[in-house]
């Protein structure tokens, strides 16, 4: 307020509309300051040592509403105080209205100016307006080195974090920095990039949250087909916008795309994904029977090592956040893989249903 008095270069001769804008035109708070200002330098003054902390401002009042509500409704519904009110204002002792006001009184100030009412004019609004601002880092704690999704409580999901719907249509946003376990620890020639994986736990979390209550009726469940992966994401110098929008379409499936709007694209949305989604009752699946298995898997058995040296050879570095794969035992015409959730991410379980390292393992 003290700033934009200044800009606007406001006179004396607007002090009568920059009381009546803040009184009428603003919602009056719990915690209240009022002031008694002969000028537009005495209100500057006192902006100014209110700003700077000085509690003790000639003709400045402060108090908080909750404190006092009891007293307040007590007098407001008295009416010979509501008399006496009439005759502060007539007589202007304001200082007993205003030391009433910033406990909680209610007060209609159009009763000092009479028929002709000063204007409202452009002040600022109170400074808390509703206007998220979403921290970037979401992937690794700095000082364990840890993934951090745990503590990101505003985020949808790891790999939703704002859902940005409008009118438009059903949208997820979520920005990804490449410090992200599910991208530090999966680089492809020299650049993290989101495993191809991702976009399903990606997409059926996004059908998650759009459907609400309605999976939880029957055991519904989500089942994805026609995906379609058109180009990976890789994270370099900047961190990547990545966007998912979703269609109910006539037919009852859900189609999703995902896309960014990467760097070198200049600005142009770039295709990374899309399939369908459809909402169904969950079926039993057949139990196989994994000893038998590995019993029929007995020709060889590879190690966790020589598998991750053959992919560093071919370029893909898996960090210890995805190397997810213990032993692959090997059969005629098939092969059983032993996999789990690397220890380093096991905190991060319960926060996927498909979860990137044990999928890309997969």
């Amino acid at each position: 307020l003290l700033h934009a008095i200044g800009e606007e270069q406001l006179t004396d001769a607007s002090l009568r509309d920059i009381a009546y804008t803040l009184q009428v035109g603003r919602e009056a708070m719990e915690d209240r300051l009022a002031m008694i200002v002969g000028s537009v330098d005495d209100l500057k003054a006192k902006l100014h040592e209110f700003a700077n902390g000085c509690d003790s401002i000639k003709d400045t009042f402060r108090g908080q509403v909750k404190r006092n509500k009891e007293t307040m409704s007590l007098l407001e519904a008295d009416e010979e105080i509501q008399d006496a009110i009439v005759r502060w204002i007539q007589r202007g002792k304001y200082a007993k209205l205003l030391n009433l006001w910033v406990r909680g009184l209610s007060v209609d100030w159009g009763q000092i100016y009479g028929e002709v009412k000063p204007s409202r004019i452009g002040l600022p609004t109170y400074p808390f307006a509703g206007e998220p601002y979403w921290i970037p880092e979401a992937g690794v704690d700095a000082e364990t080195s840890r993934p951090a999704e745990a503590s990101a409580a505003s985020v949808v999901h790891p790999l939703l974090h704002r859902n940005t719907s409008d009118l438009s249509g059903l949208r997820f946003t979520s920005m990804y920095t490449g410090n992200e376990f599910f991208l530090k620890d999966h680089v492809v020639k020299g650049a993290p990039v989101l495993p191809g994986v991702a976009y399903l736990e990606m997409a059926r979390a996004a059908v998650e949250q759009t459907a609400g209550e309605i999976l939880k009726e029957e055991r519904m469940g989500i089942r994805l087909k026609n995906v379609v992966w058109a180009r990976p994401i890789a994270v370099r110098d900047e961190p990547v916008q990545v966007y998912i929008d979703l269609v109910h379409e006539d037919n009852g499936e859900i189609t999703y795309e995902v896309y960014s709007s990467e760097p070198e694209a200049d600005g142009e949305a770039v295709l990374h994904s899309q399939g369908s989604a459809i909402l169904g009752s969950m079926e039993d699946h057949i139990s196989l029977d994994i000893q038998a298995l590995q019993s029929e898997c007995n020709r060889d058995v590879i190690s966790s090592n020589q598998i991750y040296e053959t992919y560093r050879a071919m370029g893909i570095h898996y960090g210890p956040a995805h190397q997810g794969i213990q032993k692959v035992y090997l059969g005629s015409g098939q092969a059983l893989a032993k996999l789990s959730i690397p220890a380093v991410v096991s905190e991060t379980t319960q926060m996927y249903t498909l979860h990137p390292s044990l999928m890309d393992s997969a």
